[in-house]
């Protein structure tokens, strides 16, 4: 979710430009090449993010069918420098026990910081959190996704994956 700081602006009513807001005056809204964000400039010259990119929290999900004992699954790759917040796991199938961890570095091919220490998740309502290992994820690294033992019938397991950015 993105945190929009003046709240009586819409998304869709945001246009770069001059606006007039009745209780305090003049603002122009503009991208601020200084950091690229959108930006709210008020009649005296300070100047405002709109949409604060740092406090908002971000996810990756995704879900793997049939998982084995051996997985090793690329998720996602990130540009910028990310902290995650949460890792919560869910299942669906029946008897599902699947124990991973998620890992991260700039080399795929290297070994990895633990993401995550090896954990497992049952739960096919409500999810199990992991506990977080190394949650600083450095400019442009990979992160994935390792198992070590999966049981189950039609197991599917999703794992969720909650972010801010650096």
């Amino acid at each position: 979710m993105i945190n929009l700081k003046y709240p009586y602006f819409s998304i869709k009513s945001i246009v770069t430009g001059d606006v007039e807001n009745p209780d305090t005056g003049h603002y122009s809204i503009f991208i601020n090449s200084a950091d690229n964000k959108l930006t709210l400039k008020d009649s005296s010259g300070n100047l405002t993010p709109l949409i604060d990119s740092t406090s908002a929290i971000f996810n990756k999900t995704f879900t793997l069918e049939a998982p084995t004992a051996s997985d090793d699954i690329t998720i996602f790759r990130t540009d910028v420098a990310i902290t995650v917040q949460e890792v919560i796991a869910v299942s669906v199938g029946t008897s599902p026990s699947t124990t991973y961890q998620l890992k991260h570095h700039p080399t795929r091919s290297n070994a990895g910081n633990n993401l995550t220490i090896s954990s497992t998740t049952t739960s096919t309502e409500t999810g199990n959190v992991a506990t977080l290992s190394d949650a600083t994820i450095p400019a442009n690294s990979w992160v994935w996704f390792e198992t070590t033992a999966a049981s189950g019938t039609n197991v599917r397991i999703t794992i969720d994956i909650r972010y801010t950015i650096d």
